[in-house]
């Protein structure tokens, strides 16, 4: 075989593998007739791009060695091959492709532990490798794609053609993105990767009218950060309580109850709980960083770019706090030893990513405990629960539903079928969550402790079980998947539950006060003190690695470019579809608030 038929084989089978699953996107997006053509030309210009490589290896292999040049264009091809299947098994998975936040996740160091694959999984990855390599191996020896690329057009006319779907696409986007034409929006998601190209400017000048999909924008300024406008040395503490923050990786709202978490929920009606709380993010990322600086989580990536540490620590730390947290997960993923808890030794950062989630918490609980009972006042410590991260593992003596699914692999579970075992496995694993979190407030009470201690309980973020069509977190802004729990221990406070609309974001803020430091929350955070009698908010802001969505008493205006090719742009507060003509004056008035608030702090 030479080495042009043995790259055209390799073509072939890289054109038929995009085509499937660009179909299998188009079935998946619902496309329209209307955009069909759009859809095919796009595809043909992204398996030409896939299959380029091909062609300038057999170009360049006329001056390398043969063994090299069949080497190169193998290599190639199995990784490209691999990179498409993985691509649309993420999207059936997460319903997003391979992007900047998943290259994040797997070159960060504890990110891939992060994603909670198990031995089954693993098994089942090498077994379709063993298998693919075989289908790889037999299609390149008995494929005849050369006799298929012999009735193709001379070279010329097949590059005009080629050229001809380029332009006709990039147009036809262009004037998509430019009109708001969902249809062909709508297409482009369905091919991974697509490359837009964009000319509202140029069709601006040309005196062609467009207008945004829903005639509303918010965009974030970015830059340097102007954060905190007060100096943490001059921040006297004069109520120095203790403080312990425990928060539960995915634990949504609807989990702290009386059946599923019976401690937990008894501990919330003696203290303070808000019910309709929401975390400042969708992910860990932003739903940790928010509840510590009371920024948004757009702020992200120029607070880590400039290592800043949050207030409310560096006040602590100049008060003289003894400081130490844990986790059952890692402080490198995300980089909250690089933001959070940059200020921390490595001897005041304990981790441990051995065994599963609920084993690891044990363990972490343990120490959390010793720590407690045995440091001297005053201290703050923080605790990252995993028990109730996927794949939701726990003991057997957790087991309150009895129908859950026994093995839950990544790669050969279809979520849709086994999805109410899959929540069974999260609602045992919750139980479990229950009995850890349980063990700290013994102990607090047992050291009596608890009448100098703040505490902290809520959830990074949510968890959904296809309740609006996903699985997880980190895809879309559904109440499932940013709504948590908020419970929080204030001396001296009364017992009380309060259904209004509450924010991570308030964190800060509440705590500061609580601690005795009378200081403008709008100098550090975009919270209040959830104490205060006159504590009222219009709306609150959740992030993604994509951008932000505002969240008010009646809607969600959704401006991360992830979630509105995955959602809806705007939805009630229950997450029903709605238009921008259905926005209420007051709403309208609040996103404009937020569009000339959300630089505040860049200078």
């Amino acid at each position: 075989m030479t080495l042009s038929v043995f790259a055209q084989r390799n073509a072939l089978l890289i054109s038929l593998i995009t085509l499937a699953f660009s179909l299998y996107g188009a079935l998946s997006h619902h496309i329209s007739a209307a955009s069909l053509p759009f859809f095919m030309a796009a595809y043909i210009v992204q398996a030409a791009l896939y299959c380029l490589p091909l062609l300038l290896i057999a170009k360049l292999g006329r001056r390398l060695p043969t063994l090299l040049s069949f080497g190169l264009t193998t290599v190639y091809s199995i990784a490209i091959v691999s990179l498409i299947l993985a691509n649309y098994k993420l999207y059936s998975l997460y319903g997003f492709y391979i992007n900047s936040f998943v290259l994040n996740i797997i070159t960060t160091p504890g990110g891939i532990e992060a994603l909670g694959a198990n031995a089954s999984t693993y098994k089942t990855l090498a077994l379709y490798n063993v298998i693919g390599l075989a289908l790889y191996a037999a299609f390149i020896r008995y494929a005849a794609a050369e006799k298929l690329f012999s009735y193709l057009p001379s070279k010329r006319c097949s590059l005009s053609l080629l050229l001809l779907c380029f332009v006709f696409q990039a147009m036809s986007y262009a004037a998509a993105n430019h009109k708001a034409d969902r249809d062909i929006l709508n297409a482009s998601n369905a091919i991974a990767w697509y490359m837009p190209i964009t000319a509202k400017s140029f069709l601006r000048k040309l005196g062609i009218a467009g207008r945004s999909e829903d005639g509303l924008e918010g965009r974030t300024k970015g830059g340097r950060v102007d954060y905190p406008q007060v100096d943490p040395t001059s921040l006297n503490i004069k109520q120095a309580y203790n403080i312990v923050w425990l928060v539960a990786e995915s634990w949504r709202f609807d989990m702290l109850d009386k059946r599923i978490m019976p401690a937990t929920n008894a501990f919330a009606a003696n203290n303070i709980r808000y019910t309709h709380h929401y975390s400042g993010g969708n992910g860990t990322r932003m739903g940790m960083f928010t509840q510590f600086y009371g920024l948004y989580g757009s702020y992200w990536f120029d607070i880590l770019r400039e290592g800043k540490s949050p207030l409310l620590i560096d006040t602590l730390i100049a008060n003289n706090y003894q400081m130490k947290a844990f986790t059952s997960a890692k402080f490198t993923y995300p980089e909250f030893n690089k933001t959070i808890f940059s200020r921390f030794t490595d001897q005041q950062l304990h981790s441990d990513a051995k065994g599963h989630g609920w084993q690891r918490d044990q363990r972490n609980t343990t120490k959390l405990i010793d720590y407690i009972e045995n440091t001297e006042h005053p201290f703050f410590t923080f605790m990252f629960f995993e028990s109730a991260h996927a794949n939701y593992y726990f003991p057997d003596k957790n087991i309150i539903e009895p129908d859950y699914l026994k093995n839950f692999d990544y790669l050969d579970t279809n979520i849709s079928k086994h999805i109410k075992g899959i929540k069974n496995r999260y609602i045992n694993s919750n139980n479990h969550l229950d009995s850890q979190i349980a063990r700290v407030i013994n102990s607090l009470k047992q050291s009596e402790k608890m009448d100098n201690t703040i505490i902290v309980i809520t959830g990074d973020h949510g968890e959904e079980f296809m309740e609006k069509g996903r699985w997880g977190h980190n895809s879309t802004f559904s109440e499932e998947q940013v709504r948590v729990p908020m419970i929080l221990h204030i001396p001296g406070q009364p017992a009380a539950q309060h259904d209004f609309l509450s924010s991570h974001l308030d964190l800060p803020a509440t705590v500061l006060q609580a601690l005795g430091i009378n200081i403008d929350p709008k100098l550090h955070s975009y919270g209040s003190n959830l104490l205060s009698p006159q504590y009222q908010r219009d709306y609150t802001v959740v992030s993604d690695w994509h951008g932000n969505s505002l969240v008010t008493k009646n809607i969600k205006y959704v401006m991360s470019s992830k979630a509105r090719q995955l959602g809806n742009n705007i939805t009630t507060i229950d997450d029903t579809p709605i238009t921008a003509d259905d926005i209420q004056a007051n709403d309208k008035k609040t996103l404009t608030k937020f569009i000339k608030d959300v630089s505040r702090f860049y200078k």
